[in-house]
């Protein structure tokens, strides 16, 4: 596939659109029949594709001695309707949103495999964080997020404790090294968990969004729950944990 027919197809075009509309770019002025035969495909089919382009806008067309011709329309048209349809979201966004962020008690979850999923998983964190204004987040890790991920956990810490105020209440495994990424702070307070009650992996509860992690070799996934039930029920129960930890 061609550079411009990888454009195309991002751009929404399926197969058979993008060799319409590419044959149609250095050959105007063309009747149905005649696309079909240079370009192996049924008239009908052809016809069909040349009208959904038409409305689209693509492709213009007229009638000569009863025969229809069609003709690519200029490819700036492609940046007008980018910008319309912009302007078209911009305008839907806030209704969408609305929608999207209605409470149900129906919980949403999705698996997040790899390293770039559990940074995806952090940046869904951060971005709740700053679109709720949440004042605490309440995590359990333990010491592998900071050797799986030492350079973006450092700096996704930076840009959290500068675009919020949230706090973190958090749990650690018995044994974690109290270095800086685990001790108490400015921004963070960290509590450690008896011996007999080890945990690895993490997570984190933080208004309404639930992210568990697993840091360990080949098991680096993340999976994010939306449910303001089950954050409810598990901050709850951090609750408790922190206070016997006192």
């Amino acid at each position: 596939m061609t550079n411009l027919a990888k454009n195309l197809e991002l751009f929404g075009f399926d197969s058979r659109e993008i060799k319409i509309y590419i044959f149609l770019l250095s050959n105007k002025d063309l009747p149905v029949y005649k696309i079909a035969t240079e370009i192996g495909l049924p008239r009908t089919t052809v016809y069909k594709i040349l009208e959904s382009l038409r409305k689209q806008g693509f492709v213009s067309s007229w009638i000569k001695n009863g025969v229809k011709y069609f003709s690519a329309e200029s490819p700036e048209r492609l940046n007008d309707l980018i910008q319309k349809k912009q302007e078209a979201l911009k305008e839907a966004m806030p209704e969408m949103l609305s929608m999207f962020d209605s409470k149900s008690i129906y919980p949403k979850a999705k698996l997040y495999f790899g390293k770039e999923g559990v940074k995806h998983a952090f940046e869904m964190l951060l971005d709740n964080l700053k679109t709720n204004k949440t004042p605490i987040i309440y995590a359990y890790t333990d010491n592998m997020l900071t050797k799986q991920f030492p350079v973006f956990f450092k700096e996704w810490r930076e840009r959290k404790n500068k675009a919020t105020n949230a706090f973190t209440q958090l749990i650690v495994p018995f044994g974690t090294s109290m270095d800086k990424d685990y001790l108490t702070d400015q921004h963070r307070e960290t509590r450690v968990m008896p011996k007999d009650f080890s945990f690895t992996g993490a997570v984190d509860i933080c208004d309404g969004l639930v992210l568990f992690f697993s840091f360990h070799e080949k098991e680096v996934y993340s999976i994010v729950i939306e449910s303001p039930i089950v954050s409810d029920m598990l901050t709850k129960l951090f609750k408790y944990i922190w206070k016997t930890l006192e």
